[in-house]
């Protein structure tokens, strides 16, 4: 462990020792999926149980709130809409057009959740302080002129739609469902797995033996992820058929 994941351990476990000792509820800023690996690999130490919440189901990048009794509604999390003053005579706007323009404010990676890119717009959770900075601030886009204005719900449209698939794999270990899923021989698979780049429902995992349970979310850095569904039935070659989303 580094000295800066050494740190924020420290800093989450002190956030909820706070949440404990003042009884009331401590939220952190965005943490992506390593500083939520780190998180959870810390729940023993924590004072008070935890929740990870990215104003969305779909999202990766998620606040932890600290303590008891937590709704999702009151994470300090916000919406906006970032759009084009017009869409037609608009450029092609990317994920890294809408994010380099969001930090080139001097905006904070850790406030910003998730940004949801389509149609030459983009929706993006971030904390409800900075929400009304970008809505006061934000007025362009590589060249494009844009408006921010608050919004209640992400269309579906904007969301990634999950594809499913069936693999055959020799068996439910970590890196055979990675090698199954990206075409990767098991040796590559492995490899990303010791490289810390593979990680199951958020948490960093380093044993390419491991088995995947159903229904857990595996993160694949630089590849993307995939909902593990269980297997479907054994083939005649003894090898399993499973089924996955493909995000």
């Amino acid at each position: 462990m580094t000295n800066e994941d050494a740190h924020l351990r420290a800093k989450l476990i002190e956030a909820a020792a706070r949440a404990d000792k003042q009884n009331r509820t401590i939220y952190s800023q965005f943490l992506n999926m390593a500083q939520q690996s780190i998180l959870l690999g810390a729940a023993k130490e924590c004072a008070v149980p935890f929740t990870l919440f990215g104003g969305h189901e779909a999202c990766e990048r998620k606040m932890a709130a600290f303590g008891y009794d937590i709704i999702k509604e009151a994470f300090p999390i916000a919406l906006v809409l970032i759009e084009p003053l017009n869409k037609k005579f608009a450029q092609e706007l990317t994920h890294r057009d809408f994010l380099g323009s969001i930090l080139g404010l001097g905006v904070k990676r850790e406030t910003i959740g998730d940004l949801f890119v389509s149609d030459k717009s983009a929706y993006v959770f971030c904390t409800d302080v900075m929400a009304a900075y970008l809505c006061e601030n934000m007025v362009s886009v590589s060249r494009t002129d844009v408006r921010c204005s608050y919004a209640d719900e992400i269309p579906e449209s904007f969301l990634p739609q999950p594809t499913y698939r069936a693999v055959n794999v020799p068996s439910a270990r970590l890196d055979a469902l990675v090698a199954g899923v990206y075409n990767l021989s098991r040796s590559q698979a492995g490899l990303l797995v010791t490289q810390k780049k593979v990680f199951i429902d958020a948490m960093l995992t380093e044993n390419t033996s491991k088995t995947v349970n159903e229904n857990s979310i595996v993160s694949v850095r630089g590849y993307g992820r995939f909902r593990y569904l269980g297997v479907e039935k054994v083939t005649r070659k003894d090898r399993l058929r499973v089924g996955v989303e493909v995000y």
